[in-house]
């Protein structure tokens, strides 16, 4: 009994101190890291053999939704009117009802989504965590071709059939038959890194790094508060700009790093650069005040981070990641 409690209060003293897992929740750090995300599964694929199968999910950790139809008919899709609040458009996103997930035989709860979609006014539930939205996946199911459901209430090629909750419907003329999948997908968890709490006791972290910290200080968190990792691009006194969807650091490209180069080269997986907008909208200049830090996403079209929200306090910063140790990927190893 007494090795036990010291195995365990050794283990609690290395996750408090020197090196704690942290998992990605969403895809701001994109291609670099990848957060949760999913796949459509093809009911047409043929079937792997079971030890493709048994080696697919170790490798990857996948799991499998698939949501069977009961009745014929077309699928209906609920769609909301929203905002974006990274630059106040209106879009149009597939609304979803906040539910708590029962995991590990009821022992673990969690936050989840869920979907409501109808196939001739019959309602079907489909789940997914709290950090993975599926209106990209119901989009490329449904309403191949188009970009964006702004997009395709827009066409004028798609009737609604009526509100739900106030909430406009729109026919997809998806066909589905009794017994036909309506939608499946597989479900991959965010990359899974060892962050080092050790080195910034001894040292600053640099531009170019990328970095865990907790969003507890930052006022757009304040209900939530969170872990996230973004890359650092400013220390205190730096002035930040984008022009030309490059990033520029006291008048200077930044390039202190492999991942800022890509992003300002625009390489295969960076092409977008970094975007212009929020705080460092074209021909706005930010200079960093002292005790903060300024971060951004290396998925800068999809990430919400300090050009929205401001600075980090270097009081924050929770540590650097070591290595993504799983899943097994390319991107498996060092972190950069």
């Amino acid at each position: 009994m007494k090795v036990l409690f010291v195995a365990i209060h050794l283990a609690i003293s290395i996750r408090t101190f020197f090196i704690q897992s942290f998992q990605i929740p969403i895809n701001s750090m994109a291609p670099t890291y990848y957060g949760m995300t999913c796949k459509l599964t093809s009911p047409e694929a043929p079937v792997a053999n079971v030890w493709s199968k048994v080696w697919h999910k170790i490798k990857f950790c996948g799991r499998e939704i698939n949501v069977i139809a009961k009745n014929n008919g077309t699928v209906a899709i609920p769609l909301l009117k929203a905002k974006l609040k990274k630059s106040n458009d209106v879009t149009y996103v597939v609304p979803y009802e906040e539910i708590v997930i029962k995991k590990y035989l009821g022992l673990v709860k969690a936050k989840g989504r869920k979907y409501t979609i109808f196939v001739d006014h019959m309602r079907y539930q489909v789940v997914s965590p709290i950090d993975l939205p599926l209106d990209k996946i119901f989009l490329e199911k449904f309403c191949k071709g188009y970009q964006s459901w702004k997009e395709v209430v827009a066409s004028g090629n798609f009737d609604s059939i009526g509100k739900d909750e106030g909430i406009e419907i729109i026919n997809t003329e998806y066909p589905i038959a009794t017994g036909d999948s309506i939608i499946g997908f597989e479900i991959f968890p965010g990359d899974m890194l060892f962050v080092d709490k050790v080195s910034y006791h001894f040292r600053s972290p640099k531009i170019g790094e990328s970095v865990v910290f907790t969003t507890n200080a930052i006022e757009a968190f304040a209900r939530a508060p969170k872990f996230f990792i973004k890359r650092l691009v400013g220390r205190p006194a730096n002035t930040l700009s984008i022009r030309d969807n490059q990033l520029f650091i006291d008048k200077k490209l930044a390039a202190t790093n492999e991942i800022l180069e890509k992003l300002n080269s625009k390489e295969e997986g960076y092409e977008n650069g970094y975007c212009p907008v929020g705080m460092l909208a074209e021909g706005c200049n930010v200079t960093v005040p002292k005790k903060n830090l300024f971060v951004l996403g290396d998925n800068s079209k999809d990430s919400y981070d300090s050009r929205f929200w401001g600075f980090v306090p270097e009081k924050s910063i929770c540590g650097n990641p070591l290595v993504i140790f799983y899943p097994f990927t390319n991107r498996w190893g060092k972190c950069k």
